[in-house]
């Protein structure tokens, strides 16, 4: 009898992971590849509020949290990478190990490792080192990281916000 229950468990795990494989190429088959400037637009603010999240858990030890906002951070730019990569946005059906590869390409480091192991001095050092890295990768191919380095750098922002002349509601002053 135990026999027979293992073989149809055996079976109905095979087949679980065979129309997985077909849903996960089928998504692969629709994908439109994007550029990293339209897939990384205004992205560098997400990272550092992330980096900053994960930073501030750690400082009040709070190994939940800091997890947390390192799994969104690496989950996030994992996702727009397969953007660049891949054409498509992973959704709850996949698992990060599906569409994680081009962020461990990239060489950004591991943040779920240390978090899982509740290694928050670890943890703090990667995060840090992540956002280095993600500035680098987006100078080298031209994306803005909406850096704003001194006052003239404030100044042309909001003048391309709100350009000379123009009132708030689009008319002349």
């Amino acid at each position: 009898m135990q026999d027979q229950f293992d073989n149809v468990l055996s079976a109905a795990d095979n087949l679980a992971k065979a129309v997985r494989r077909i849903l996960l190429s089928a998504q692969a088959s629709v994908g439109q590849p994007v550029e990293p400037r339209e897939a990384f637009a205004d992205f560098y603010f997400f990272v550092y509020e992330y980096m900053n999240k994960v930073l501030s858990a750690c400082s009040r030890g709070d190994t939940y949290a800091a997890g947390y906002a390192a799994f969104m951070l690496q989950e996030e730019i994992s996702n727009n990478l397969n953007k660049v990569e891949r054409g498509f946005a992973p959704s709850d059906f996949n698992l990060l190990g599906e569409y994680s590869h081009a962020y461990a390409e990239a060489g950004f480091p591991d943040l779920t490792e240390a978090a899982s192991a509740g290694d928050l001095p670890r943890l703090a050092g990667l995060v840090k080192e992540l956002d280095e890295r993600v500035r680098k990768w987006m100078e080298e191919r031209g994306i803005p990281t909406g850096i704003l380095s001194d006052e003239d750098d404030l100044r042309r922002f909001l003048e391309r916000r709100d350009p000379p002349g123009v009132g708030a509601e689009g008319g002349a002053r």
